[in-house]
């Protein structure tokens, strides 16, 4: 089992950075998974350069530009997809134990695959976008996907609806692929760590270790660098380092 772990970044803030130095200290931890940061900037030479493990590419640095960004990422590593069984798309401000990551990926599919936290829009929203009812799109913070429907993406290359995982979550709506769910931790802006889709879990299973169901935790208070402190603390505890 080998994924290839691609985390969308930036250079824009002062946390991104701290993040991105906290990413390098697991991204290499796990033999079996491959990270890469991938970041923007409008005045390359070229339109994109692999640089130790950070794909550059040529353009804006924006919210607008999360889908193509994530799209030109796609289409650079698509000829190395052989040598993986899935995609992983992360952020910068999400914890992922890679363990317990692969374990999951054991029991999944090995085509035709999305595993991730299934977000929703509104019904206004849905109507606006043309979308069906009960859409579902798998959440930024992480999310799997089986390397023919990457190759897929890239050979149609979806419209864009909002962002990366929602226009991502309307191609799958399209090719009637389902989003397989796993549990996402989040930690909130009272300080406390909420448990979403915990149905899927067992009550003394509900804990801050890491395990098969639940690999990601989510960091996204209004305070990033507190942020930042608890995905450190992630680190140490899980990793050592």
């Amino acid at each position: 089992m080998k994924v290839l772990c691609l985390i969308i970044a930036s250079d824009v803030l002062p946390e991104q950075i701290r993040f991105q130095s906290l990413w390098k200290k697991m991204m290499h931890k796990n033999l079996n998974v491959d990270c890469y940061l991938y970041k923007g900037h409008p005045d390359l030479q070229v339109p994109m350069f692999l640089q130790e493990r950070t794909l550059w590419i040529k353009i804006n640095e924006s919210i607008d530009t999360l889908y193509p960004k994530t799209l030109r990422a796609f289409e650079y590593f698509e000829p190395q997809l052989d040598k993986y069984d899935y995609v992983f798309r992360s952020n910068l401000t999400t914890f992922v134990s890679f363990e317990h990551m692969l374990e999951f990926c054991k029991d999944l599919p090995r085509t035709n695959c999305c595993a991730g936290f299934p977000g929703g829009i509104s019904r206004e929203e849905e109507a606006a976008y043309g979308l069906e009812p009960g859409f579902s799109f798998p959440a930024g913070n992480g999310f799997l996907l089986s390397t023919d429907l990457v190759r897929r993406i890239v050979a149609e290359q979806p419209p864009l609806i909002v962002q990366d995982d929602v226009s991502i979550g309307a191609a799958l709506q399209k090719w009637k692929i389902p989003i397989l769910p796993f549990a996402r931790i989040d930690f909130r802006d009272h300080g406390h760590w909420e448990l979403q889709n915990h149905q899927l879990l067992k009550p003394e299973e509900m804990s801050l270790e890491p395990k098969k169901m639940m690999f990601t935790y989510r960091l996204k208070s209004f305070d990033r660098m507190k942020d930042a402190d608890m995905m450190e603390a992630l680190i140490r505890k899980v990793y050592r380092v």
